[in-house]
């Protein structure tokens, strides 16, 4: 097998990069490549495997990270510090190069193979050397899932250090909002419809409509405020950067769910639909014009499946956060795992004690 690297989207046969990848895949499609290139601080490393055929049988996009890098949650030193792994060590592994697809949730390498363990140890050799080759600290896949044995095995045939690092949910979309709450519990079905009458009778209108420019500024006002509340980094001006990247190169898919109450959107939920799926991404609200209304519920949840089924769609993925309030409102849920190497040995030492492996 060989590997070809390349660094800009256009020297990639798409429709080849395309046919690797299943469910899940957004962040690893043509269709988001463009926008997490153009909002890359350094160019990215697309890394293709190829078989004795010539034909592509592996393939996984990564992205080299620094410690300023506005990513937080796609950020080795955050991953590690949220684990509780001490500051000063965690970001000594920085700069990092993170592989897959770049957001928190199902970190992949697309195999469609023959021969899978080998295309997949070929492609994890591509990744470790580019990151030395690249002279970054460390590398790592941070979000993988528990059902993708494949993968697991061959990050654990490497020895990397391993630790849970989050809870992905997703829904399947049912056929109507009855057959939706039919699965949820007596209590969860009735707290359900309370808010919902909550929100009508304070004339909250809820609606999945396409993102367009005069909404951005609102919207990264209302995630500022979320991010604020709980003490997640938050750059606007990069937030704003990225909102226009995004509309320029996902405007068919971009939608968001909105609240809006007494001629304000006091909350949102950026939805993007690809292939079947919805992805639901950030959110954030108007603490003060929401006051107590159920507004969250209704945007992330009510609302997305609502339109969900009117349209077709077949699955919500939900990513990761917020696990038990996404398992109370019927999501499936799989834990995620961190694969980590840094290249100083004493370093992935002491992360071992920390976390305790």
């Amino acid at each position: 097998m060989r590997v070809e690297i390349v660094t800009t989207v256009g020297e990639l046969d798409l429709d080849e990069w395309d046919a690797l990848l299943g469910p899940g895949d957004l962040y690893m499609s043509s269709s988001w490549l463009p926008i997490s290139e153009e909002t890359a601080a350094a160019p990215p490393l697309y890394l293709v495997v190829r078989g004795g055929d010539g034909r592509a049988c592996a393939a996984v996009a990564c992205y080299p990270l620094e410690l300023e890098a506005p990513f937080p949650f796609s950020r080795l030193d955050w991953v590690l510090a949220t684990a509780g792994v001490d500051a000063r060590d965690a970001q000594l592994t920085m700069p990092t190069l993170f592989a897959g697809g770049r957001f928190p949730s199902h970190t992949r390498v697309a195999v469609r193979a023959d021969d899978p363990t080998a295309a997949l140890a070929a492609a994890l050799d591509a990744v470790e050397d580019a990151a030395a080759s690249h002279e970054l600290r460390s590398f790592g896949l941070l979000y993988v899932d528990e059902t993708d044995e494949s993968l697991r095995r061959a990050l654990d045939h490497r020895g990397l250090l391993a630790f849970a690092s989050g809870v992905a949910s997703s829904l399947d979309v049912p056929a109507a909002f009855d057959d939706y709450l039919a699965r949820l519990s007596g209590a969860r079905r009735n707290a359900i419809r309370r808010n919902r009458r909550k929100l009508a009778e304070a004339g909250v209108e809820l609606a999945v409509r396409p993102l367009r420019p005069d909404l951005v500024d609102r919207l990264v006002e209302l995630e500022a405020n979320l991010n604020t509340k709980h003490g997640t980094p938050h750059d606007p001006v990069a937030v704003r950067a990225w909102y226009d990247v995004l509309l320029r190169h996902f405007p068919e898919g971009a939608l968001v769910g909105s609240a809006e109450v007494d001629g304000g959107v006091c909350g949102f939920v950026l939805l993007l639909r690809w292939r079947d799926e919805l992805f639901a991404r950030q959110v954030g609200f108007d603490y003060d014009l929401k006051g107590e209304l159920p507004a969250y519920f209704g945007v992330v949840f009510y609302e997305p499946i609502e339109y969900a089924i009117r349209e077709g769609i077949a699955r919500i993925d939900y990513a990761t956060g917020a696990a038990e309030t996404k398992r109370a409102h019927g999501c499936a849920q799989f834990r995620q795992h961190a694969y980590v190497r840094c290249f100083d040995a004493a370093l992935q030492a002491r992360l071992a004690r920390s976390l305790e492996l």
